[in-house]
């Protein structure tokens, strides 16, 4: 039957056309025509008309009994006009066809009376014919539907599947969301759009018959009045416009629109956070409105943009966190592998800011103790140039701002940022860099150095601005552990330096010079210098050099003895404690015998530490280093601790020798009272033991005991220290 002559039927079309013909062959009608419901209003589906006639214009007319035959849901049989000759009447049945929820259509057919009469049997044919094919078109629809929904599923699915086979670029699935939309959405165009700053860039296009392209170098604008994007950017909301003749376009959509023939198109917003990160373009070539679910499909394909661009986002700020946490880390670990050394771990440091940054120019900058800024570690192609300019005043630069205010000072666009202090807008002419920053290392609120970087491409972003920071505060950690490491490597030497002129000491108890050599060979190590000496007071009142190393200081000391007044020596006696001249050519007031020697010698830096023994001085250790370099606060307390010890030497010699002078005095009183003792008839012996005594003790080259008989004198014993003379 006409049931399973449809059932094959896969297209609307096809069915339209079936059901025009299978009513031509059911009643012969002079007209037929089919009209279908759309959202739009009805729409002609198939005719068979005269010659001459229209469709529209037949359905024009026979609106009222459409209308009728949908309020009534039943076929009608209509004759007329009334009262006119059966020959001049016209017989119409209006047949509905109608869907499980609503009429779908109407099959509408006629015949002159001239040629005939229907009955209610043809009107009841033509329903049945009808009823069959609203099955036969709702059942196409559902197909329809079903297909639909599984392209889109099918469509969102790839969609989805690029996405997570592309976690590192937005590009492939934009293609797939363009070309998707273009095919789903019957368009003339379909694009993706990426907000930029101020502008839109246009990621990817899809036109029938071309290949996907994108992205595009141009940008657009983001100017409510100038573009249809804009509109959405500042609206954040869907823009639609059924027919883009009909409303006054702003002056850029009109070449558009002149261009690529448009007549409708819809824009979605991609929000992210409620802002607008960009926006998918559909365009046709015919008006009309898209439909509910052509605007559901748009926007699920807006938000897979949005998705992916949040997971590429998101893939690579976890990236970039992984290699930050890298960095760190093997910061950290050249940190604990270099303790004693900043070096390598300015230099892991500055490689670090480079790879992560993109940095050209890269450099730490250490503050010396003039207040200057020193370059401690450089990378870039500039090098040479950029080290021509340094040590550099802290005070008014770039690096010093940095430390004044204690954090990140960025300039995003060195050129044209009024803020820029000359210096360095020359030097970002000069090298050809756009943006620098630079990250303060503090320490105990005291600016130690900066870490700067400079780049020829765009400004840097707080996360990297903060990382940045982290870095400086690892350089400052590297730079205090070589500093406690040095200090407890000095100190651990200048106890064991002290360790040994002690051990010195108690082994050498009658004789100050190992004492002394000892304190000049720690000297030399600790202090740097080859050039020291030791002066003592002696009792004729003058300086004398007792021990002396090095060239320079031993044509310094040349001009020994000088009284003491005159010499340095005497100055740290006079103040009581030690005389540091860091510039002995620049220093005022200096005794002339050091005015004298720097002519002589050049200039030098010296200290001169004194050795007082119960409030009087009795001598000084002396360094010297040339060229001139100060001695630090611990260098100079060093040395009077050595000054100290060379006093306990010099006190230790002088009681053993006075304790062994006693004694020998006690004793040679005692073998003189033996021998009286012992010779009571006899002088002689006592005379011999006298001069034999006298000699030892009082180390003379001779002694005579002479005895006077009247007016003359007569020799009864004499002794030299080879014996007695007879």
């Amino acid at each position: 039957g006409i049931g399973t002559r449809m059932n094959p039927l896969r297209s609307a079309d096809a069915l339209c056309a079936f059901l025009v013909d299978a009513a031509q062959q059911l009643c012969s009608p002079r007209r037929t025509l089919l009209v279908l419901e759309t959202p739009t209003g009805l729409q002609i589906a198939g005719s068979h008309l005269p010659r001459g006639e229209t469709a529209p214009k037949l359905l024009a007319a026979v609106t009222p009994w459409l209308q009728q035959a949908r309020d009534e849901g039943a076929a009608a049989l209509h004759i007329g006009p009334p009262g006119a000759a059966p020959a001049d009447q016209r017989c119409c049945i209006v047949a509905p066809l109608l869907g499980p929820e609503a009429s779908l259509g109407f099959l509408y057919c006629d015949i002159e009376g001239r040629f005939g009469r229907w009955s209610e049997l043809e009107r009841d044919q033509l329903a049945l014919l009808a009823s069959h094919a609203a099955l036969a078109l709702a059942n196409l629809r559902l197909v329809s539907v079903a297909t639909q929904a599984l392209e889109q599923q099918k469509a969102s699915a790839d969609i989805l599947r690029v996405i997570s086979e592309s976690p590192t670029d937005v590009q492939p699935v934009f293609r797939a969301i363009v070309g998707a939309a273009l095919r789903l959405a019957g368009a003339s165009m379909a694009g993706v759009a990426r907000v930029e700053g101020q502008t839109f860039r246009t990621m990817a296009i899809a036109r029938p018959g071309e290949p996907v392209g994108g992205p595009f170098p141009d940008l657009t604008p983001i100017d409510p009045n100038q573009n249809f994007p804009s509109q959405v950017f500042a609206s954040k909301q869907m823009v639609q416009i059924p027919d883009l003749l009909a409303i006054e376009l702003p002056p850029h959509e009109q070449r558009v629109q002149a261009k690529q023939g448009f007549r409708s198109l819809v824009l979605l917003p991609m929000l992210r956070d409620r802002e607008v990160i960009g926006g998918l373009i559909v365009a046709r070539n015919v008006p009309g409105e898209f439909s509910a679910k052509e605007i559901a499909l748009l926007q699920a394909f807006a938000h897979q943009a949005t998705i992916a661009i949040e997971n590429v986002r998101q893939f690579s700020e976890t990236q970039a966190a992984l290699e930050q946490q890298e960095a760190t880390a093997d910061i950290l670990r050249v940190i604990s592998s270099s303790v004693a050394d900043t070096q390598p771990v300015f230099d892991k440091i500055l490689d670090s800011c480079k790879h992560l940054f993109g940095g050209d120019e890269l450099d730490v900058l250490l503050v010396d103790e003039q207040g200057m800024l020193q370059v401690a570690a450089y990378v870039g192609k500039a090098r040479d140039t950029i080290m021509a300019t340094f040590p550099a005043p802290l005070a008014g630069s770039a690096p010093g701002r940095a430390i004044t205010e204690r954090r990140v000072v960025h300039y995003a666009d060195v050129l044209n940022n009024p803020d820029t202090p000359p210096v360095l807008r020359r030097m970002g002419q000069a090298v050809g860099y756009h943006s620098v920053a630079f990250a303060p290392m503090l320490w105990e609120e005291r600016g130690i150095g900066v870490i700067g970087v400079a780049r020829s491409r765009g400004a840097f972003s707080d996360k990297e601005l903060a990382l940045l920071q982290t870095f400086a505060d690892q350089a400052v950690i590297a730079i205090q552990n070589a500093r406690l490491f040095r200090e407890t490597q000095e100190a651990l030497e200048q106890q064991q330096a002290s360790a040994d002129v002690l051990s010195v000491i108690s082994s050498s108890v009658a004789d100050t010079a190992p004492v002394f050599e000892r304190i000049l060979d720690s000297c030399e190590r600790l202090f740097g210098t080859d050039q020291v000496a030791i002066c003592m007071v002696h009792d004729d009142g003058q300086v004398h050099a007792r021990a002396v190393r090095g060239t320079v200081i031993t044509k310094m000391m040349s001009v020994l003895p000088q009284p003491i007044e005159q010499t340095a020596t005497g100055r740290a006696f006079r103040q009581r404690s030690a005389v540091h001249i860091a510039d002995a050519a620049g220093e005022p007031n200096l005794p002339q015998t050091i005015r004298d020697a720097v002519v002589r010698l050049g200039n030098y830096s010296c200290v001169f530490a004194p050795m007082m023994w119960e409030q009087q001085g009795i001598g000084s250790i002396c360094v010297t280093r040339q060229p001139p370099m100060p001695f630090t606060a611990k260098e100079i307390a060093l040395l009077a601790t050595f000054a100290d010890q060379a006093v306990i030497a010099i006190q230790n010699a002088r009681l053993f020798n006075e304790t062994k002078e006693a004694l020998a005095r006690q004793t040679a009183t005692a073998e003189m009272l033996r021998v009286i003792s012992g010779s009571p008839t006899d002088v002689q012996p006592v005379f011999d033991a006298i001069v034999t005594t006298a000699v030892r003790l009082l180390d003379c080259d001779s002694t005579f005991v002479m005895r006077r008989d009247g007016a003359t004198f007569t020799v009864e014993a004499a002794a030299t220290p080879a014996g007695l003379m007879g």
